[in-house]
């Protein structure tokens, strides 16, 4: 697989980290309750039965809209242990290198902060979850999440920073714990069942 990227792609300044997924009966993941199935454009079938494009119904919808908000919900604990404009608790007495246990800490939740909020903003599931991170922070931007769309950008701008040099880790953890509490501070005035309005004068359509 990398020998594969490394045709594609000439001198790329990094080798990202593919995710494989296994899947011996389709039909039993097809019935977990609140299953939605991936975008498939977002899937390469690399052995066996292409992957199926589903379109969703509007209950699918809801569901996956219920489903982003719990799951920006679910960091409130997360991140209101920590007080305001200030790093984690934790990163106190963690100074340098042992600060980047921390960072290690928010890429899985920093992530899908994005495609969670423009799913609850209205976007189509199709879309915003095969939009890479330049047009994740677009996207903000289009539909008035201007504030979320620079913390998100800065995160990963610290972060890169991080890889080339080893310098901003503590730019790369404030960004992230400010996106994280601007995505959950959106789900919490967001209703569950429907997309609404998330910054004054701003009217998304669903």
């Amino acid at each position: 697989m990398r020998l594969a990227y490394l045709r594609r792609v000439e001198r790329p300044p990094h080798v990202p980290k593919p995710q494989l997924t296994f899947v011996h009966a389709l039909h039993a993941l097809h019935a977990l309750p609140g299953y939605v199935p991936s975008p498939a454009e977002t899937v390469i079938t690399l052995f066996g039965e292409r992957y199926a494009e589903v379109e969703l119904d509007e209950a699918q919808r809801e569901r996956q809209r219920a489903r982003d908000r719990d799951e920006l919900l679910a960091h409130a604990s997360f991140v209101r242990a920590l007080p305001p404009r200030a790093l984690p608790l934790r990163a106190i007495d963690r100074p340098g290198l042992y600060l980047e246990r921390i960072l290690h800490e928010l890429p899985w939740r920093v992530a899908p902060v994005a495609p969670r909020v423009l799913s609850l903003a209205g976007g189509a599931y199709e879309e915003v979850w095969t939009l890479n991170r330049t047009g994740l922070v677009a996207a903000l931007r289009e539909r008035g999440l201007g504030e979320l769309a620079e913390t998100y950008a800065t995160y990963y701008g610290a972060g890169w920073r991080v890889f080339l040099s080893g310098e901003g880790v503590p730019d790369a953890v404030r960004a992230g714990v400010a996106a994280l509490r601007a995505g959950i501070a959106i789900a919490e005035g967001a209703a569950p069942d429907a997309p609404v309005p998330l910054d004054p004068g701003v009217t998304l359509a669903p």
